[in-house]
């Protein structure tokens, strides 16, 4: 029945624009960065803390969930002294990983050390997705000073990437201690004020920005009040976004931007938000994404039967639906059976776990992804649901388990049962059922089967029965069920054969199936003459 498939493909809503991968080498043109093609650049992503922070899954999350396309990673010329070439190449592995993510890197020496600088730009010299970020202090001249040195450094290497100069604030900058006709951009580090433009002086529309390392750094400078605080990240990043200002938000870190590293739940500015707190995650989600949850998060509401409807309670063998966005391939992926006649546990890089074990999977896109939930579920409890796309984790999300959450199959729009006449041909309203006459219906959802199905196998032949008892209503009035089980070589799709009643009423009638005491939704038709 290849009709059934079309209520295991996609479905998806609305979000801000997926941020294009960049690509490098970046050029300086004015006051533009340029990717390797002539197009303008703007940074949009975040700090991490430490070199050994920019882990796979971190990387991953901050790319296809937060929907970044770069990520500042801080190195350090003490480690370099004492690790030398070992240092260098956790370096590059770092740089690496996140270019793999798909994520432009900003790595900040600190410091302008010279010798460091130079050995840094030895080491990645031919890495294209790479802009160096160097520090000065002092007045103007000494800043100037430093930086020619170590620019110098960078260019005897062999290294023509960009180079964000760093200054506390930009205000009152003379013009001849700019770099004009050098491959840099101009970096301060604002914290969120009403007054963040200002560390970039009169800079603006001149030469090309970037706000290194932007955040709730400055309580001083913050509204005390949590809507006032979120109102002023967006502020802040419509000034950026406005002006092209390029940025990367500190820190992606639990205590910052995070709440936790286990499903890397955005901080939020809470009621009883201080100052001093984490608060601004979901403000910048919701600016990146536009949702303040972001891509990749698995909503409880969003995991529903297969068979369409809302989504309930999850019984044991179901086939699932899960709607949650960029956590799957492009394009579209089906699973099919292996060798062993089983549905794969990953496909198109997609994984799902239910408690911790891999589940079978039917279908995975970017905006749902279609399994079977475990045959040996416990009901009358939680289960941990998790997905994984190529090692990128999602949030974790419980949802309840009972011995049967039935739901019929049918046509979305219609809402037309999928069910056969006696006859064998589709019900529909062109093709209604006579009364008295034996009717085939399809869903899933119906609980535990007897002999017990395995997880991802097609159910064997003969038939395995309900292990709980099946009842069809039409129009209210009960049918004859004359069997109810599992289809041979299908997974997790039940069958309930049942007899009309004799007085039904012409016309297209709900139908409704009930196990264990759980009805499925209402509204569905069964259309009778």
């Amino acid at each position: 029945m290849p009709w059934l498939l079309l209520f295991l493909t996609a479905a998806a809503w609305a979000h801000a624009p997926i941020a294009p991968v960049l690509q490098g080498p970046f050029r300086v043109e004015g006051a533009r960065l340029l990717s390797a093609a002539g197009a303008p650049v703007q940074l949009r992503g975040a700090a991490v803390p430490t070199l050994d922070a920019a882990t796979a899954p971190t990387l991953g999350v901050l790319r296809i969930r937060w929907n970044g396309n770069s990520v500042r990673i801080p190195v350090n010329a003490a480690d370099w002294r004492r690790d030398g070439q070992a240092y260098l190449n956790r370096v590059t592995a770092a740089v690496r990983r996140a270019n793999d993510a798909e994520l432009a890197v900003v790595l900040a020496a600190g410091d302008a050390d010279d010798a460091f600088a130079a050995a840094i730009a030895t080491a990645l010299r031919d890495v294209p997705n790479l802009l160096f970020s160097l520090r000065a202090t002092g007045e103007w001249a000494a800043w100037r000073a430093e930086m020619e040195r170590a620019l110098a450094a960078i260019r005897a290497a062999g290294s023509r990437h960009v180079v964000a100069l760093s200054a506390a604030s930009f205000a009152g900058i003379p013009p001849e201690f700019l770099f004009p006709g050098e491959s840099v951009i101009y970096e301060a580090r604002p914290a969120v004020s009403a007054t963040a433009l200002a560390a970039f002086g009169t800079l603006p529309g001149r030469v090309p920005l970037y706000a290194g390392e932007w955040g709730l750094t400055d309580c001083a400078a913050l509204p005390a009040d949590a809507r006032a605080a979120s109102d002023t990240v967006f502020q802040n990043l419509y000034d950026f976004d406005d002006r092209a200002i390029s940025w990367t938000a500190a820190t992606f870190t639990p205590g910052s931007l995070l709440l936790d590293s286990a499903g890397y739940e955005p901080s939020r500015f809470t009621s009883d938000w201080r100052c001093g707190q984490p608060g601004m995650g979901e403000t910048l989600l919701s600016w990146v994404t536009g949702d303040p949850i972001g891509f990749g998060y698995l909503r409880r509401e969003a995991i529903a039967s297969a068979a369409g409807g809302p989504a309930t309670p999850v019984a044991p063998g179901q086939l699932l639906s899960l709607y949650i966005e960029q956590m799957g391939p492009t394009p579209d992926a089906f699973g099919a059976l292996d060798a062993s006649r089983r549905l794969p546990l990953t496909l198109g890089g997609t994984e799902v776990f239910f408690d911790g074990q891999p589940v079978p999977i039917l279908f995975a896109g970017q905006y749902q992804i279609n399994v079977q939930a475990p045959p040996a579920l416990t009901p009358g409890r939680d289960a941990t649901v998790q997905v994984f796309f190529r090692g990128v984790p999602s949030n974790r999300a419980s949802v309840p388990i009972v011995a049967a959450a039935p739901e019929l199959f049918h046509d979305i729009f219609t809402k037309n049962v999928l069910a056969l006449n006696e006859n064998g041909t589709r019900n529909t309203p062109a093709n209604p059922a006579s009364t008295g006459s034996i009717v085939v219906f399809f869903g899933t959802g119906m609980g535990a089967t007897s002999p017990a199905a395995a997880a991802g196998l097609p159910a064997p032949s003969p038939h395995p029965l309900l292990a709980q008892p099946a009842a069809v209503f039409i129009d209210g009035q009960q049918a004859q069920v004359l069997f109810a089980g599992e289809i041979p070589g299908f997974i997790g799709l039940a069958q309930v054969n049942a007899r009309l009643p004799e007085a039904l009423p012409p016309g297209a009638l709900p139908v409704t199936v009930r196990v264990a005491n759980r009805q499925s939704q209402a509204g569905v038709l069964l259309s009778v003459r």
